[in-house]
């Protein structure tokens, strides 16, 4: 088991975030990324960065108020210092999510080459956001950013992260 000083950002993947404050005792509100929800505490070890530092942290509590899980993590005891932390991911270990064939993390697609159908080159994925329908690539190039909605089978033709390529039904001349 790695200590919390050989783990590097490539180790980890974001499944939460810190969200408001709840009560004056240092409890959050959870902000879990995983499906179910509540599978966010199957993970045994759990991290955040604060000042490029990777720290470990323990959960001390955790109740339901609102439907929402709050949460109190140990050593933090007061509003301030969860406030502080407010919007903060929260990551595991990589090696406790492993991918199933033809699957991904958005951390997997980031800097891939973006070629059309017609291998016209795009661009490379620079970030990857959700507006609210559908994850977006945001494709740069040196003339200008695209933004390329992630919807497999209409858009997204192609991934191969191991050649870090990525083809899609998007026509330069749409850029």
């Amino acid at each position: 088991m790695k200590s919390p000083k050989d783990i590097t950002k490539s180790d980890l993947v974001v499944i939460g975030s810190i969200g408001k404050s709840h009560a004056l005792n240092g409890a959050f509100f959870l902000n879990s990324y995983c499906e179910p929800k509540d599978n966010f505490f199957s993970y045994e070890r759990l991290f955040f960065i604060k000042e490029n530092k990777i720290l470990e942290f323990k959960i001390k509590s955790k109740q339901i108020q609102s439907k929402k899980n709050v949460i109190k993590i140990a050593g933090i005891e007061s509003v301030d210092e969860i406030k502080k932390l407010t919007n903060y991911h929260i990551y595991t270990l990589n090696e406790y999510l492993k991918p199933l064939e033809g699957e991904y993390y958005w951390k997997d697609l980031l800097n891939m080459d973006v070629y059309n159908e017609n291998n016209e080159f795009i661009g490379v994925i620079k970030e990857i956001r959700n507006f609210g329908a559908d994850d977006t690539l945001i494709i740069d190039n040196k003339s200008s950013q695209t933004l390329i909605p992630f919807v497999k089978d209409i858009y997204i033709k192609s991934v191969d992260t191991s050649k870090g390529l990525l083809i899609v039904d998007w026509s330069t001349d749409e850029l």
